[in-house]
């Protein structure tokens, strides 16, 4: 055999192992990309409300900016998770 040929097909079969485990970790991918919508009301009233739809990784996000920020408007809107 060749050294070409022998080169390609070491690099083919290394190229298909290193791709195997991506393959299985795109299902949980799509799970994260379901949106997970919330009602925000406005504190101390029943009626009315906003209906925001973010995935769960924009929720976290969102999270993480509204901790960082000191708490700054959180106090307008109490969240109700909807499931």
């Amino acid at each position: 055999m060749d050294a070409q040929p022998r080169r390609f097909l070491m690099l083919a079969t290394l190229l298909l192992i290193v791709a195997m485990p991506a393959q299985a970790q795109e299902p949980a991918a799509a799970k994260d990309d379901k949106p997970v919508c919330r009602t925000f009301r406005p504190a101390g009233s029943r009626t009315g409300g906003e209906r925001v739809c973010k995935t769960k990784a924009e929720w976290e996000a969102h999270a993480r900016l509204q901790r960082n920020s000191g708490g700054a408007g959180s106090t307008r809107f109490a969240p109700e998770v909807n499931r």
